[in-house]
């Protein structure tokens, strides 16, 4: 993925805790699957962690809670 794609994400991530927030919220947990913008399995999991601190470091600021709906495929082999 590059920079740019990368970084809209993560403004998207920040954005939806901050809406969540601002409407009340005390707990956002968004869904993704990080192999929708990675292909390879390593560069899938960078994004993960990515993606969770950016949500991590907005819920804190916030005083909301934050958490990931992670995507799995139940027929794919686990590695």
């Amino acid at each position: 993925m590059r920079e740019g794609p990368r970084r809209n994400l993560l403004r998207l991530v920040r954005e939806v805790v901050e809406d969540a927030a601002a409407n009340g919220a005390v707990w956002i947990e968004p869904h993704l699957n990080p192999l929708t913008y990675e292909d390879n399995s390593d560069a899938a999991l960078d994004l993960l962690d990515e993606v969770i601190d950016e949500g991590r470091r907005t819920s804190a600021r916030l005083g909301v809670g934050f958490g990931i709906l992670m995507f799995a495929r139940r027929n794919a082999d686990p590695s």
